[in-house]
């Protein structure tokens, strides 16, 4: 079984796969320290990482934490977030989607048009998917 520490040590060395596998490993239970080593961590791609470990495990669980993740300044980071609130499709991640667009629409954060696309096109997602 994987450690944390040692799921990072892989991740920040490039290991990306062997990273993902044994932090997944740890499960539901630690998403709690997977988003203490995300709010510790300055390395985007190693952040990415653990975005996609959280959301992977499908734990509704995690949708106060992809809405953290999602106010990431890099867009490997913040897409990861989106594609994990469009996969744990609910009213609360519906809500965090609505919300972060709404806020980023409020205060005219310039973000090349990129970031609007891609939520706006994760809210019909979610809506579609929660209306089924």
């Amino acid at each position: 079984m994987t450690t944390m520490t040692s799921g990072l040590e892989l991740a920040k060395a490039g290991h990306r796969e062997a990273a993902f596998h044994g932090l997944f490993e740890l499960g539901e239970a630690a998403i709690p320290r997977l988003a203490e080593a995300y709010r510790a961590e300055s390395d985007p791609a190693v952040r990415s990482l653990l975005v996609e470990v959280v959301w992977q495990l499908r734990s509704h669980s995690s949708i106060d934490f992809l809405g953290e993740a999602l106010q990431d300044p890099d867009p490997e980071v913040w897409q990861e977030a989106l594609d994990g609130l469009v996969t744990l499709a609910s009213p609360a991640a519906l809500r965090i989607l609505e919300s972060t667009r709404d806020r980023r629409a409020a205060s005219q954060e310039e973000d090349g048009g990129d970031f609007r696309e891609w939520i706006e096109g994760a809210i019909e997602d979610v809506r579609g998917r929660i209306d089924e």
